[in-house]
């Protein structure tokens, strides 16, 4: 997991709570100069408070995620924006692998942190991963950014500072800590039907808000995560493939989720009942299944790929296709105020609605 330096800024650089205990050597502390906004980023980010972060003044840079993350940016505001669309500060952002964050100047203050889960993951010098730039040590190499430095984000949750960890076979970990919950390994990840019979899994669906899927997980077995209802973040791999039947059905509080590009069928119930607002199917989605978003009561808006081939007349439930419900559907390049205009147009146009057999 790695953050790419496009554009650096005028002055970035790696941060932590700070070096402390070494100013009767002459070792300045270092540290964030806006504790309180770097501490905030953390927070928001699922990160202890003084956890390594990056530090930005007067002007922020350009930077690439190589993989999923999630990220949180405060202090001054530095305009940002990412893949071109305005980014909002003071708030948990996930970002998929590939995604360019851009920012500005900085139209109040002088300095914005990133924060990213995990961390920044620099060596430790003298108990501190903070930047000493006057003295050329700490941070990154113990200089500010360049462009084309590569930055290493370290794993949050381990099976060293987890609460809680568990396995299935030898390959596939999870862990838990904090609210977080991370999955390793490879192959399919059949999660829910497993822990209920050892009633280990009650207490992590009210527990879980963020939940971390690293790159060898390629399926979600049936009802993975149904229930988890304060689950409000979800990061997927790009080595995801597919969504089994019901994976994120119930989870009241998920309000956005980025499909993986592989994934070509939404399957049947995945997200019925669950809080999404809007949402971006990929270009290699060719299906959408019965009930994929069914009695999903907040979702205003869905972009739905050029070349999708079927659309179930039952995806968004029951009365989707006869009577249509109220959510605005982009097609080639058209809008659609409620899914029966949807239809009406998407069956002219030869596409398939036929209801699912399984």
């Amino acid at each position: 997991m790695a953050i790419k330096v496009l554009a650096p800024g005028i002055l970035t650089s790696v941060q932590d709570g700070g070096r402390k205990g070494f100013q009767q050597y002459g070792v300045s502390p270092s540290g964030p100069m806006d504790l309180r906004a770097f501490r905030t980023a953390n927070i928001l980010a699922g990160n202890d408070p003084d956890e390594a972060g990056l530090e930005m003044t007067l002007m922020g840079g350009e930077y690439q995620f190589l993989s999923p993350h999630v990220i949180a940016l405060t202090g001054a505001d530095m305009k940002p924006v990412i893949n071109g669309k305005k980014a909002d500060m003071y708030r948990a952002l996930s970002v998929n692998s590939g995604d360019i964050l851009r920012l500005g100047f900085a139209s109040a203050g002088c300095r914005c942190y990133l924060a990213v889960h995990g961390g920044i993951d620099v060596k430790p010098v003298m108990g501190s991963r903070s930047t000493m730039v006057g003295k050329q040590f700490g941070g990154y190499e113990g200089r500010k950014l360049q462009k084309d430095d590569l930055l290493k984000v370290a794993q949050s949750i381990n099976s060293e500072n987890a609460e809680r960890t568990g396995q299935f076979g030898e390959n596939i970990n999870w862990y838990y800590k904090k609210g977080v919950m991370v999955v390793n390994g490879e192959g399919e990840f059949d999660y829910a039907y497993r822990l209920e019979k050892d009633n280990q899994y009650d207490d992590l669906r009210i527990k879980v808000k963020w939940l971390v899927i690293n790159e060898g997980i390629t399926k979600l077995a049936l009802s993975s995560f149904d229930g988890f209802i304060n689950l409000e973040m979800v990061l997927l791999p790009d080595s995801m493939t597919n969504l089994s039947r019901y994976s994120f059905s119930c989870c009241f509080k998920l309000k956005h989720i980025t499909i993986p590009d592989n994934v070509k069928e939404i399957t049947s119930g995945v997200f019925a009942y669950s809080g999404l607002i809007d949402v971006v199917i990929p270009d290699n989605t060719v299906r959408i299944k019965d009930c994929a978003f069914s009695d999903c009561y907040d979702l205003e808006t869905i972009v739905l790929p050029d070349n999708i081939e079927r659309v179930s007349r039952y995806a968004f439930g029951e009365g989707g296709y006869e009577l249509g419900i109220v959510v605005k559907i982009t097609w080639r390049g058209k809008s659609y105020s409620s899914t029966r205009d949807f239809y009406l147009d998407f069956e002219k146009n030869g596409g398939d609605t036929a209801k699912d057999e399984d």
